[in-house]
């Protein structure tokens, strides 16, 4: 065989308990696997790494029928086709992390997951619902870099606007139709528009301390849980508790205080 330049088996190798050693190889000419009528697909070690190497346009399949299918190593990467850009990273006991156009991207944490923007850039999380056919199908939660802002944003119009702004340290706004309409402050909220309630206005840690709006056209003030004033259509005033009630056009006083008995303290 040593003279043999095309040595041919007339059947199945048997390798008798032996192996089949190959050396360093230093080109493609030497000490290597080869399969395929042009040479598609080489094994070889190359003196420093153990290497895979298809020179074909066509797919790399690992088909595993009914079997599990593990690559093992202290670091497992993959790269582009050249060996240089970055695609994915997974490190046992550590993190996982995604690349785009070999930027990271995504990676995992002890405490859950991060996403990461460029340097200079913005960080964004996308959800596309229903296959992503219609713009309201779109939103995107966005880390902004001009300060520690989170906004939330749809994409119903044809256009990113905003719907909820978190700013860090500070407060955060709602918005209607891209326009604030709530944000807090350091003093409290700002309102920016009508508020709508339903039945009450109740103070904090005294709940028997209210402003209702029992019926249309009607504000009742209450405390100790007892309605104590009522104010009723344009210009009538009263009393639930004793059903008195005074307007424009009585001769009797047009506002009246009461005392918790029902008494009245001040007339007008």
């Amino acid at each position: 065989l040593v003279y043999d330049t095309s040595p041919q088996l007339g059947g199945n190798l048997d390798v008798n308990t032996k192996n089949i050693n190959f050396g360093d190889s230093s080109g493609s000419s030497d000490d290597r696997l080869n399969f395929g009528a042009d040479t598609d697909l080489s094994i070889y070690h190359n003196g420093t790494n153990n290497i895979i190497s298809s020179n074909t346009s066509g797919k790399q399949l690992i088909l595993a029928a009914n079997s599990e299918v593990r690559l093992t190593g202290t670091v497992t990467r993959v790269m582009d086709e050249n060996n240089t850009e970055t695609c994915a990273v997974f490190q046992p006991d550590g993190a996982v992390e995604l690349y785009h156009n070999n930027i990271k991207k995504f990676d995992t944490i002890t405490t859950g997951i991060r996403v990461h923007g460029d340097e200079g850039g913005t960080a964004q999380i996308h959800f596309a619902a229903d296959e992503g056919d219609d713009n309201p199908d779109y939103w995107r939660i966005i880390g902004e870099t001009s300060g520690p802002i989170l906004n939330f944003q749809s994409y119903n119009s044809g256009n990113w606007t905003n719907n909820l702004r978190l700013t860090g340290d500070q407060g955060c706004e709602l918005y209607y139709n891209n326009g604030v309409k709530f944000q807090t402050t350091s003093n409290g909220a700002t309102l920016a528009g009508d508020l709508t309630i339903s039945d009450k206005i109740i103070h904090d840690g005294d709940t028997d301390t209210a402003v209702r709006f029992p019926t249309t056209d009607t504000i009742a003030f209450e405390t100790a849980g007892t309605e104590r004033m009522r104010v009723a259509g344009v210009t009538s005033f009263g009393n639930t508790n004793t059903n008195t009630y005074y307007g424009a056009d009585d001769w009797q006083p047009k506002f009246q205080v009461l005392d918790t008995q029902g008494f009245s303290i001040l007339r007008s």
